[in-house]
């Protein structure tokens, strides 16, 4: 059993950064976005096809990553964890981990979150203390974001926007 949140980082990061999950690109998607941190210069291509019952419902998701094993771990935790919830609890989460990571306080209260999500997410957190890489942990959820609400955005020197179609 690890005993600290930088022992669960640590191997979240070396797990999912070695052999991230839902690691390819859905097609065909309902949504996708491209994210880039060009400080670092890592790259997310994230997915999303919705359930055919209820278009509100992520069914599955997906993010390619090219960069270092904290965004590609990262990515690979969010596209596990946002399967099966609908649209508004996923950007709900993005907005809940975003801030966690930039303030340093503890993760807002996520009733959607089973207990080990849940401990996944804020052992990921505890990059606030690294802030440099603060945007290579937060760069996938960005980009969720931007592929939930198509919008195109630029928040901590990210660049984040709905993917062109040749780029998926």
């Amino acid at each position: 059993m690890l005993e600290t949140p930088e022992e669960l980082f640590r191997a979240l990061v070396e797990d999912h950064g070695a052999h991230p999950r839902h690691a390819q690109a859905l097609d065909p998607a309902d949504a996708r976005a491209d994210g880039h941190n060009p400080m670092c210069g890592d790259r997310v291509a994230l997915t999303l096809r919705y359930a055919d019952a209820d278009p509100s419902t992520i069914a599955d998701c997906a993010c390619r990553t090219r960069g270092c094993a904290i965004c590609t771990a990262s990515a690979s935790i969010l596209a596990g964890l946002v399967r099966g919830k609908d649209r508004a609890t996923a950007d709900a989460l993005f907005a809940a981990f975003r801030d966690a990571c930039v303030s340093g306080e503890p993760l807002a209260e996520t009733p959607m979150l089973d207990a080990e999500e849940r401990e996944a997410l804020e052992a990921l957190t505890i990059i606030h203390a690294s802030p440099l890489r603060v945007k290579c942990v937060t760069l996938p959820w960005h980009t969720l974001h931007a592929a939930l609400t198509g919008a195109t955005e630029k928040q901590h020197d990210l660049k984040v926007g709905p993917a062109r179609e040749a780029s998926a």
